[in-house]
């Protein structure tokens, strides 16, 4: 894989736990790959990153195993990101099993 982007995001002078990699796999599919807590403070950021990538026509995946935290709110999101056609890895033990793609 290509290693396009890093982001270390930094909000009100405090570091956010979220770790944000944007990767392109053979030449067609451009992976997110989201570590660290995924709460109010960071869904903004990755709100941005996705919505900004949505229009990759050549497909889109988020990898979410490295994910600690999701909250009621960026699990909506994802859900719409889902239902716009992006394919998402969920980790497990966080109730969101049945989406995991093995």
């Amino acid at each position: 894989m290509e290693e396009l982007d890093i982001f270390w995001i930094e909000a009100n002078g405090n570091f956010l736990m979220i770790y944000i990699k944007e990767l392109l796999r053979d030449d067609q599919i451009l992976v997110i790959k989201v570590d660290g807590v995924l709460d109010d403070e960071s869904l903004p950021v990755l709100r941005k990153v996705c919505e900004k990538k949505l229009d990759f026509r050549r497909g889109l995946e988020l990898d979410l195993v490295g994910l600690l935290f999701i909250n009621r709110e960026a699990r909506l999101f994802l859900e719409r990101l889902q239902k716009e056609g992006a394919h998402i890895y969920y980790p497990k033990g966080m109730g969101l099993e049945k989406r995991v793609k093995e």
